[in-house]
């Protein structure tokens, strides 16, 4: 798996972790996009292929995404030496998100385009986001071997 897809899939769980509030898990009130509003870390990653948690975590020191409550967010992954000595270095990604809570999606309006993903609100702590991984791949310009394949689902943490 390729560290850049490593970082959209963090990037796109942090952006559904901004964009969910309320769920049945959800006591407070607290609408969906408010959920989302704060700083979360990648703590699961998984594709069609199993759990990709630990390939993830051999790469990359820390993987977080901030979200606003003017729905702005800012993703950032900080490389490890082994993902920097193939070539990857840092990455710090700016944008705006929006929340659709009927829809139960939220999307990532990035440099690189529009990231759309169906989200679960666990709890007000903890959220899981899933997308097709083609749109990963693309967005990462991953293929081959370091390609997620089918749905990939991310779960971030707030921290």
């Amino acid at each position: 798996m390729n560290i850049r897809t490593l970082f959209y899939s963090f990037l796109t769980l942090a952006l559904l972790v901004t964009a969910v509030g309320c769920d049945s898990s959800d006591d407070d009130g607290d609408s969906d996009a408010d959920v989302f509003v704060g700083t979360w870390a990648v703590v699961g990653i998984a594709d069609d292929e199993g759990d990709q948690t630990l390939s993830f975590s051999q790469l990359v020191d820390a993987g977080t995404v901030n979200f606003t409550a003017s729905n702005n967010f800012t993703l950032a992954v900080d490389y490890n030496e082994v993902a920097e000595a193939q070539g990857i270095t840092d990455v710090t990604i700016p944008g705006t998100y929006v929340v659709d809570e009927g829809a139960e999606t939220i999307t990532l309006n990035t440099p690189l385009g529009a990231l759309a993903f169906d989200y679960e609100i666990v709890n007000n702590d903890r959220i899981r986001v899933s997308t097709g991984a083609p749109t990963l791949n693309i967005a990462l310009g991953l293929s081959g071997d370091r390609a997620y394949t089918g749905t990939v689902t991310l779960t971030v943490q707030r921290t």
